[in-house]
C-alpha cells in the first residue's frame, strides 16, 4: 500500500510539473498602478477587490479593517483611464456590476440594516437598495422553488431539496432535476450557471460542467492544493475563471507534506502555507486552457475577487499588492 502511494505521488508530481513548464508566460496588457487606492496605514494587509462593469470598464476595490476605497477605470483606449474615485465607502462584501454598468456593493449593513449600495460609473452618485427576500441583490425577482437555493441568475435559479438538484425559470417552469450525493444538513455542492443551459458543479471537489438534466458533459480539473478558489464566468458561460491559492513546493517537501498528512488521515496541516496565486481560464466548451498567471510575490490575502473576466471573455484582470493587470485573452483555446 505504501509503494502504491509512493508511485501515486511521483506520478502526480510528474504531470504537474509536465503541465507547469507547457504553462506559457502570460504578458499584461495594461498594468495600472494602485498605490493611491490603498487606505492609509494598511501597508501590505488590505485586501482588493476587481469587477468587470462592462467589457471595456472594471472597478476597483481595496478595503483595510472598516475603510474601503473604491477606483473606476476605462481600459479600451489604448491606455488606461480613471474614471471616479471614492475613499471611505461603504463596507461590502462583493462588488458586482449592475444590468447598466454601474457598481453595485453587495453586503453593506447601515444602521443595521443589511443591504446594497448602487453607484455610476464615476462614483459620484449612489443609491441604498434594503436586502428583501426573494429578491436578489441586484433588485431582480428570484425564481421561487422549494427547498435551498443554491444559484440564481436573472430568470433561471437552482434549489436542492431533499437530495434533488432542481432547476426553475421565473415563471415556475422546471427545466431539469437531478439526485446529487450531498447528504446533511449543512451539504451544499457549488453550482454555477453557466449561460442558459448549462452549469458549473462541484461535489466531493470534482468540477464538472452538466445540463440541466445532470448528464456530465465535461470534466474540468483545477490546481492542486488550491485555497481559497473564487470563480467567475463569462456572461454566456463560454469562459471559466478559476482564481486559487496554491502551494508549490520542490518534490522532496511535497512527498513529505503528502505522507505527513497521510498519517495524521488528512488532519494534519503542519507547514501547509500558500505560497502563490493561479489564475487559469478554461473553454467550457472544449475544457482547453485559455490563460495562466502564477504570481508569488505581493500577494493580496485569499478569500476575495483579485481576478475577474469580462461579459464578453475576452479579457481578464488580477490585482496584486498595488498594481492591476490587464491580459488579453486568445480568440480560441487551443493549448493543450
Amino acid at each position: 500500500m505504501t509503494k502504491i502511494r509512493g508511485l501515486l505521488t511521483i506520478l502526480t508530481l510528474m504531470a504537474l510539473l509536465a503541465a507547469s513548464s507547457g504553462a506559457q508566460e502570460a504578458s499584461p496588457l495594461y498594468v495600472i498602478d494602485l498605490s493611491s487606492l490603498v487606505p492609509e496605514g494598511a501597508a501590505s494587509h488590505a485586501n482588493g477587490t476587481v469587477t468587470f462593469l462592462t467589457d471595456h470598464t472594471l472597478v476597483v476595490g481595496m478595503c483595510f479593517k472598516a475603510i474601503c476605497n473604491l477606483q473606476t477605470f476605462e481600459v479600451s483606449d489604448g491606455s488606461p483611464r480613471q474614471i471616479g474615485q471614492m475613499n471611505d465607502a461603504d463596507h461590502y462584501h462583493a462588488i458586482f456590476r449592475s444590468g447598466e454598468g454601474g457598481v453595485l456593493l453587495g453586503g453593506v449593513t447601515r444602521r443595521r440594516e443589511e443591504g446594497a449600495v448602487l453607484l455610476d460609473q464615476d462614483l459620484h452618485t449612489s443609491r441604498w437598495i434594503p436586502k428583501v427576500p426573494g429578491v436578489s441583490v441586484l433588485g431582480e425577482k428570484i425564481a421561487e422553488g422549494q427547498g435551498r437555493l443554491l444559484a440564481h441568475t436573472t430568470n433561471l435559479a437552482a434549489y436542492l431539496d431533499h437530495g434533488t438538484l432542481r432547476i426553475q425559470n421565473i415563471d415556475g417552469k422546471l427545466l431539469g432535476s437531478f439526485e446529487v450525493n450531498s447528504s446533511g444538513k449543512n451539504s451544499r455542492p457549488t453550482t454555477i450557471f453557466l449561460g442558459q443551459d448549462r452549469i458549473l458543479f462541484e461535489e466531493s471537489g470534482r468540477p464538472e460542467i452538466r445540463d440541466f438534466n445532470g448528464k456530465v458533459l465535461r470534466k474540468l480539473e483545477k490546481p492542486d492544493r488550491a485555497l481559497g478558489e473564487r470563480t467567475k464566468q463569462s456572461e454566456d458561460g463560454s469562459r471559466l475563471l478559476y482564481d486559487s491559492f496554491t502551494r508549490r513546493v520542490g518534490p522532496a517537501q511535497t512527498i513529505k507534506e503528502d505522507a505527513l498528512v497521510v498519517a495524521t488521515v488528512g488532519l494534519s496541516t503542519d507547514g501547509y502555507v500558500p505560497n502563490g496565486e493561479v489564475v487559469r481560464v478554461i473553454d467550457t466548451g472544449s475544457g482547453k486552457p485559455c490563460f495562466e498567471w502564477y504570481g508569488k510575490e505581493k500577494l493580496l490575502p485569499p478569500f476575495v475577487d483579485h481576478a475577474d473576466i469580462d461579459p464578453t471573455g475576452r479579457f481578464v484582470a488580477i490585482m496584486t499588492q498595488g498594481t492591476l493587470g490587464v491580459f488579453r485573452l486568445p480568440e480560441a483555446c487551443t493549448r493543450k
